[in-house]
């Protein structure tokens, strides 16, 4: 008895959603050879199932051709399941394990208007640490997380959201230049995370990454902040791996199924960034 049949899984259904991950994942439109090329499956057994899962409207073939594609069925399959995600849910879990391999806070932020506000958090165990109030809000000019959510914006927005907030001098960091912050967002948006150097507080730095949808918009950003004694210059390429890693698999719990962050396994290309930045 194979391994299947003793474990009570429906071979069929099995091969079915194999078709149908691999037509997700490969070309807009397939043959019926690709498929049994890629799967290892017998053109007879490939052609049965699709024949199924047209009749569901999982799958379609297209019109005058002997090429298939998904039909309308999965993808409000997949539009169902993903407007059942919760954001905060589905993040949990993720931050608590962000919080307990850097020991440092982890916070959950969204963009509402013209200010961050933080929707949930896993606090430090830590003697000396960053408390975050669930539900405050932030400038996005002068946080990690603000420079996050805005970094892909129309720049037009984001100057309008900074003529609205203002640019306040909140510590002898702080960027407090429209050209400057611009110039920030680019470099977040090249390097896939941003910084906080003691911008909003003094003796506090923060590491900022985005969490993207199914459609590849940034929706949300986690972050871990902490005391500057404990976020060296050292320290932060790890911190900043961390943080990266784990929004990618948040925004792949989301759907995103885009590319990786460049420079997130590339020791060098960090700390060639983290230069960048520390000597700015």
């Amino acid at each position: 008895m194979d391994k299947d049949k003793r474990s009570g899984l429906v071979q069929s259904i099995q091969r079915a959603f194999k078709i149908i991950e691999f037509m997700a994942s490969g070309p807009r439109e397939v043959t019926l050879t690709s498929i049994t090329s890629a799967l290892g499956m017998h053109v007879a057994t490939v052609h049965r199932i699709l024949a199924t899962l047209i009749s569901l409207g999982l799958v379609e073939q297209v019109p005058g051709s002997k090429k298939y594609r998904l039909g309308m069925k999965a993808i409000e399959l997949g539009i169902a399941a993903l407007s059942q995600i919760d954001l905060r849910e589905e993040a949990a879990p993720y931050l608590r394990r962000l919080m307990e391999s850097t020991g440092e806070t982890a916070n959950l932020v969204v963009l509402d208007r013209d200010e961050v506000v933080y929707i949930d958090k896993v606090q430090s165990s830590a003697s000396l640490g960053m408390f975050v109030k669930i539900g405050k809000r932030a400038p996005i000019y002068c946080t990690g997380v603000g420079k996050v959510l805005t970094s892909e914006m129309p720049e037009d927005e984001v100057k309008a959201i900074l003529l609205k907030s203002g640019m306040e001098r909140l510590t002898q960091n702080t960027i407090c230049s429209v050209s400057d912050f611009l110039e920030e967002l680019k470099k977040t948006r090249e390097r896939g995370y941003a910084l906080d150097n003691e911008e909003c507080e003094p003796g506090a730095r923060c590491v900022a990454a985005p969490l993207r949808d199914h459609t590849g918009r940034i929706i949300a950003a986690i972050s871990v902040s902490g005391p500057s004694v404990r976020f060296t210059d050292a320290r932060l390429p790890e911190l900043i791996r961390q943080t990266i890693e784990v929004a990618a698999e948040i925004s792949r719990r989301m759907g995103y199924r885009g590319k990786e962050i460049s420079g997130v396994n590339d020791p060098k290309a960090k700390l060639h960034k983290l230069a960048q930045v520390s000597g700015e």
